[in-house]
């Protein structure tokens, strides 16, 4: 398939047998697609129309569909260190959140505070971004990495992949492999994500939730109300496009 696509550029031919390629995993394809995006993100306008242009239809509907992905970062009741999309944003510490993600309506200073005693979490409140993905690694209270070839990845497609359905979903998902986990001797004192699930049942309200990292295969549980401040989309947006035009 990919013998006439990209014939005149070896590293997007590359890009691309990694993403047409049946044998690869949904991870590999991930790392293979934001590749793909930023090497094309370090070329000109006039050198991007040319590499399109090489592109098979398959890898330009995935492109096209990736473009699709609403790229978000904070912009407001804060500041960036560094430009916007690849430097670290900090909201002010008088920032009030909106009702539905504030904690007893305390203040991003607060919140940042209780969160670093909670959750013993070595942060100071900014949040890393780069090529306008962000990096909540570490905020992590606890991360898993699973397969999405054995999920149940249809609800994800056909339920529009929004944060309730990517939780009921990954909630599961992660108690499993949480479990797992701690029989092989990890997380021995982890008890918070308990107040999520309930027989592996995903329940609203915790002070945690999944956020899921960009490689196709990693779920982060985050504190929720930090988690739900900062602009940006994750990497379902990536696994939903990789699905919807290459199977």
């Amino acid at each position: 398939m990919i013998q006439n696509c990209c014939s005149c550029n070896k590293k997007l031919l590359d890009f691309c047998h990694s993403l047409t390629n049946t044998q690869s995993s949904i991870a590999q394809k991930c790392d293979a697609l934001l590749r793909l995006n930023d090497f094309w993100e370090s070329n000109s306008p006039s050198v991007k129309e040319e590499l399109y242009a090489e592109l098979c239809p398959k890898i330009k509907g995935l492109m096209d569909r990736f473009w699709e992905i609403r790229i978000s970062a904070p912009d407001s009741n804060g500041h960036w260190l560094g430009e916007k999309g690849n430097g670290t944003f900090y909201f002010d510490d008088t920032f009030l959140p909106a009702e539905k993600n504030t904690r007893n309506g305390m203040r991003w200073r607060e919140l940042v505070a209780e969160y670093k005693k909670d959750f013993s979490l070595n942060v100071d409140g900014g949040v890393r971004y780069s090529n306008w993905r962000i990096d909540l690694k570490p905020y992590a209270v606890a991360s898993v990495k699973i397969r999405y070839e054995d999920s149940d990845l249809s609800k994800l497609r056909n339920r529009g992949g929004s944060a309730n359905t990517v939780q009921e979903i990954g909630a599961p998902l992660f108690a499993s492999a949480l479990t797992a986990e701690i029989e092989r001797g990890g997380y021995k004192d982890f008890w918070e994500f308990k107040d999520g699930i309930k027989n592996g049942v995903f329940v609203r309200n915790t002070p945690l939730v999944i956020h899921e990292d960009y490689d196709g295969e990693t779920l982060l549980l985050v504190p929720k109300y930090l988690h739900d401040n900062w602009a940006h989309y994750g990497g379902i947006a990536l696994v939903r496009a990789i699905y919807e035009t290459l199977y």
